[in-house]
C-alpha cells in the first residue's frame, strides 16, 4: 500500500483498519517518501498492529526532506554536490554565481512530484530532477519548478550513468545487527539474506 495521491489521514485510517482485521502484526514496508513519513509521523497508532523499525522520527525527516538534508550532510561533513536552497535564489543569477551549468533542480519533497505540471510540461518521463544544461534551459525550468513548490534545491551536476552509482540496503533490528543486505553497483546487484527480520 502507497500514500501517494491518497490524504496521510485517510492512508493512516485505511492502514489501521486492516491491521485490526488481522490475526497478528503483519510486516509494514514502504516504497517512496509519502508513504515513509505517513508511517513515520503516525508510528504510534500503527505499532499495535504492524512490525517495522525506523530511525527516530528527526532522522526521516532530515532525510526525505532536502533542506533538512542539506543541513544534516553539513553537520557531519557528508560529500555532497554542492546545493542552493530556494531561499538563498532570487534570480536565475543566484545559481549561476555559484554552479556551473549543467545543475539539476530538485523539489524539497518528492510528494505529488510526479504528477505535476513541472514534470509533466518539460518531459515524457517521470524523473527525480530537472536537468539544465544551459541559462535558457535554468531560467525556464526554474519557473517550472517554483509553480510546483517554493522550496526546492539546485545541485551541481555530477555527471555518469546508472553504471557509475553503487547503492546499499539494509535491514537491521533492534541490537543494530544487520539481518539482511543487499547492494547493487551499475547493473550487477548483489543480494545477501541473512536471516528473518
Amino acid at each position: 500500500m502507497a500514500a501517494s495521491g491518497v490524504a496521510p489521514q485517510e492512508f493512516i485510517c485505511n492502514l489501521v483498519k486492516i491491521g485490526e482485521s488481522l490475526n497478528s502484526k503483519a510486516v509494514l514496508v514502504y516504497g517512496d517518501d509519502a508513504t515513509l513519513l505517513a508511517i513515520s509521523r503516525h508510528r504510534g497508532k500503527l505499532d499495535k498492529h504492524y512490525s517495522f523499525l525506523m530511525p527516530g522520527a528527526e532522522m526521516v525527516e532530515d532525510v526525505v526532506d532536502k533542506f533538512r538534508f542539506d543541513a544534516l550532510a553539513e553537520r557531519l561533513g557528508l560529500p555532497v554536490p554542492r546545493t542552493i536552497l530556494s531561499s538563498e535564489i532570487r534570480t536565475v543569477n543566484d545559481i549561476t554565481e555559484r554552479i556551473s551549468l549543467p545543475c539539476v533542480l530538485k523539489p524539497s519533497l518528492h510528494i505529488g512530484w510526479r504528477q505535476s505540471r513541472a514534470i509533466q510540461e518539460v518531459t515524457k518521463m517521470p524523473q527525480k530532477v530537472l536537468h539544465a544544461e544551459s541559462l535558457e534551459e535554468l531560467t525556464l525550468l526554474h519557473e517550472k519548478m517554483r509553480q510546483f513548490t517554493p522550496d526546492f534545491v539546485v545541485q551541481e551536476y555530477v555527471p555518469g550513468g546508472p553504471d557509475c552509482i553503487y547503492s546499499f540496503h539494509a535491514y537491521y533490528n533492534r541490537q543494530s545487527e544487520h539481518t539482511s543486505w543487499a547492494g547493487r553497483s551499475g547493473h550487477i546487484r548483489r543480494i545477501l539474506v541473512r536471516a528473518p527480520i
